[in-house]
């Protein structure tokens, strides 16, 4: 696919789309990529930064599962899978 394609489809979705979320983050996108000095933080929306706040809370007061004891769990259910 060619860059004029690509352009045509994001213009074509853009166009159609009265979705202010959707369009708010593409223009997010765009801006962190023009500037490369954007901060991820100021990409995501409030849900977003309210759960990652919510999980650093968790892992101050100790609430936290060790990444070894994921890692495991994980490994596991794979192998469970398989």
């Amino acid at each position: 696919m060619t860059a004029a394609e690509i352009k045509g489809i994001l213009q074509k979705w853009i166009t159609e789309t009265d979705d202010l979320n959707v369009l708010k983050k593409v223009q997010t996108y765009f801006s962190m990529v023009k500037t490369k000095d954007a901060d991820w933080w100021d990409t995501i929306d409030e849900y977003q930064r309210k759960e990652i706040e919510t999980g650093i809370c968790q892992l101050n007061e100790g609430k936290g599962i060790p990444y070894e004891n994921v890692k495991e769990k994980a490994q596991k259910l794979i192998s469970k899978r398989k």
